[in-house]
Parts: C-alpha cells; sequence; structure tokens
C-alpha cells in the first residue's frame, strides 16, 4: 500500500471506530464520547506499550501505520491508542470468562479494523480488486456474527434446561422441601428460646452477685 500524509490523516479519523464499532455491538460505548474531540487525549507510556504488543500479535498492519500516525498526526495517535487499549482490555475480560468467546471476538475484531482499513484504501484508489477484498471480510465478519450468535444461542438454551430442572425438582420435592425448612426454622427458634432462657437466668445472679 502506498503511504502519505493524506493516507495517514484518513487512518487518524477512522482508527477509533474500529474500536469504537466494536464496544457499540456491546453496549460498551463510554457515554462521554460526544465530548473526546474537546479534551487532549492523554495515554499513559504503559498503555502504548500493551497497544503495540497487541497489534505486532494481531494485526501487523495497524502497528505500523499507528508508528506513521504517532509521527504524523500525534493527536489522533493517542486517540487511537486511548481506544485501542480499550478494545483490548475489553477482549482480555472476555478472555478470562470465555476463551472460546474471546477468539471469536478477537477475529472479529481484527476483521473489523481490516474493513476500517481496507476504507481507507478505497477512498485513496478505488478497484475492483479492493472491493471484492472488501466482500470477502464483510462475509467473514458476518460468519463470526453467526458463530457468536450460536454460542449465545447454544449457552441460553443450558441455562434454560438447568431452570427447567430446577423447576421440576421444586415441583416434585413440594412437600419435603417445605418440611426440611419447617424444621430448620423451628430449631433455629428452640435454640433461640433456650437462648433466652439462659439470659433470663444469668440476670439474678448478676444482680446478687453485684454489691
Amino acid at each position: 500500500m502506498r503511504t502519505s500524509l493524506g493516507l495517514f490523516v484518513l487512518v487518524g479519523l477512522l482508527l477509533t471506530s474500529v474500536s469504537v464499532s466494536t464496544a457499540a455491538d456491546s453496549g460498551l460505548v463510554p457515554a462521554a464520547k460526544k465530548d473526546r474531540a474537546k479534551t487532549p487525549v492523554v495515554v499513559t507510556a504503559e498503555q502504548e506499550a500493551e497497544v503495540l504488543a497487541f497489534l505486532r500479535q494481531h494485526h501487523t498492519e495497524l502497528a505500523n501505520l499507528l508508528g506513521h500516525l504517532q509521527r504524523n498526526r500525534p493527536a489522533e495517535y493517542a486517540s487511537a491508542v486511548r481506544d485501542i487499549w480499550h478494545a483490548s482490555e475489553r477482549l482480555r475480560q472476555v478472555e478470562k470468562g470465555d476463551n472460546d468467546r474471546y477468539e471469536l471476538e478477537l477475529q472479529s475484531w481484527v476483521i473489523q479494523s481490516k474493513i476500517q482499513l481496507l476504507a481507507v484504501r478505497l477512498a485513496m484508489n478505488d478497484s475492483p480488486g479492493l472491493r471484492q477484498e472488501l466482500r470477502q471480510l464483510l462475509a467473514d465478519q458476518f460468519d463470526l456474527k453467526v458463530r457468536l450468535a450460536q454460542i449465545d444461542r447454544e449457552r441460553t438454551a443450558e441455562r434454560l434446561r438447568k431452570l427447567d430442572e430446577q423447576l421440576q425438582r421444586l415441583t416434585d420435592q413440594r412437600a419435603e422441601i417445605l418440611d426440611r425448612e419447617f424444621l430448620a426454622v423451628t430449631r433455629s427458634s428452640e435454640r433461640l428460646k433456650v437462648k433466652r432462657k439462659d439470659l433470663l437466668e444469668a440476670k439474678p445472679a448478676r444482680a446478687k452477685a453485684s454489691p
């Protein structure tokens, strides 16, 4: 891909939408998004290092472009680093709870970023080859969405199955469960009664012992 300052400007304008579009699908777009342009973005050296490591592992093209953007458009660079860092953190949280879903969401994020970069390339130099590549990326992204929806459906079905089992158990064992709960409450009441009796008996003894 031929590089130019105009390309980096467009990349700077579109990079943040890579993470925003992914977050929007999960309801994670910050409420203060409209105010971002008014306040200079500050990112830490640690965040920069984490973003570059993340991109070098999963999306080298974006890592290279981010380096060029740092030299040519520092404000857009900082904004892009901040948003990509948030996206990587969200993915890390997904990985902790569900590695299978993490792999799919990571692929989806990478494909979305490639779609955004391809949109930049189309803006610079439209061609049938780029359009075909875009169609393929959109198809891959769509298939990932279907797979994620299937995972959600399967897990929801499993939760419903367990709830059905629980409801059936409660229905079948209603009398036994009520008897156990009644016994637990009455035993607790008996223990309280004994403690109350002991306290009442202890009061006169303390009164006699006092001068």
